[in-house]
């Protein structure tokens, strides 16, 4: 059965990325995010976006704020080899959700201890 998941993405943790003002069309100076594409591995699609490649992967228990899979970016290994010559890991770039989460679950979360699966929470009544 198909779910809907909300996605949480962290932008300043693309390595080298930092946020700076730019002028935007209209002359207003605005903060934007910059990301190196090639030290991240994103491409430029034929249609002119910027793309990239994400392992997502289920977490074994759920964090406090309901996600139940984090994002990790999905790097070339000589992409890899070169950030790991910098210094940098394989970047965590976020977190998913179940959009349909109940509320309740993050009391309960706390009160467990972190043992309660996310998968408990869900509305399975779609």
């Amino acid at each position: 059965m198909f779910k809907n998941y909300t996605l949480r993405l962290l932008l300043t943790n693309f390595l080298g990325s930092r946020v700076m003002d730019v002028e935007n069309q209209d002359g207003i100076s605005e903060k934007g995010v910059f990301i190196p594409l090639d030290m991240n591995g994103l491409h430029e699609t034929d249609r002119g976006n910027v793309a990239f490649y994400a392992f997502v992967t289920e977490r074994m228990t759920a964090c406090i704020d309901g996600s139940s899979h984090y994002i990790k970016l999905k790097l070339k290994k000589d992409v890899l080899q070169k950030a790991n010559e910098l210094g940098y890991d394989t970047p965590f770039l976020g977190s998913m959700r179940p959009s349909n989460i109940q509320p309740s679950y993050q009391l309960d979360y706390i009160k467990s201890g972190g043992r309660v699966k996310a998968s408990d929470y869900f509305n399975n009544n779609e």
